[in-house]
């Protein structure tokens, strides 16, 4: 049994983590820039919809609704695409047992590879490259959620990468984006700048990449 997915050129993979649809606290729906907690659950829906085509991959790390499964399970039935959830901490036995009677795959972490590109994904941060690694293709990356952070990488663990949706304009990221973002990131690592330089220069970058394709040289 083979334990680590791989797709080739031709499969998009998308990320996003912590949706929180149906969590009706000013501290989530107010940080990502919303009036209210409907208006939240909508424009996330609709921004995934946007993204992400049927066909394609979505990897969901975690966390995906809270409150009432009766009154979130609308906006999760619209999510598109071949869905994997990572679970997170406020996924609980019964939503657990909703995301899998959508056919959705249901794993506490996993592998998977893209190309040449190896990638651990975990609902929570995890430390899983070797220590002085210095190319992107030999590491394995990390993608994480749970922190609510509003930016997608550190300088300190240059192979990790966040897709909370502060982090990222409220918009999955899609494979290809985000190692465009840590081919970046490396290189800003390497030349020793400071770490709020770093830190804004990819946060703008990252949101901008939700526009645009960036290729990724082989």
């Amino acid at each position: 049994m083979n334990f680590i997915r791989k797709y080739n050129e031709d499969t998009k993979v998308w990320f996003i983590s912590d949706l929180h649809i149906g969590h009706d606290r000013d501290f989530v729906w107010a940080k990502r820039g919303f009036s209210n907690v409907q208006e939240h659950n909508e424009k996330l829906i609709e921004n995934i919809r946007i993204c992400v085509e049927d066909d394609d991959e979505l990897f969901i790390l975690g966390d995906l609704a809270l409150g009432d499964l009766d009154a979130t399970a609308p906006y999760l039935r619209q999510i598109p695409g071949h869905v994997h959830v990572i679970l997170g901490n406020h996924d609980t036995e019964r939503r657990i047992e909703f995301y899998q009677s959508l056919g959705w795959d249901v794993q506490f972490a996993t592998r998977i590879k893209w190309k040449k590109y190896s990638f651990y994904l975990s609902h929570y941060p995890t430390i899983c490259a070797n220590d002085g690694e210095d190319k992107l293709s030999l590491a394995t990356i990390n993608i994480y959620g749970h922190t609510h952070q509003d930016w997608n990488w550190r300088p300190e663990e240059p192979f990790s990468y966040c897709v909370c949706p502060e982090a990222n304009a409220n918009f999955p990221e899609e494979i290809r984006d985000i190692i465009g973002v840590l081919t970046l990131c490396n290189a800003f690592h390497k030349t020793g700048i400071k770490m709020e330089e770093a830190t804004t220069a990819v946060s703008n970058l990252s949101q901008a990449f939700q526009m645009a394709q960036f290729e990724v040289e082989d």
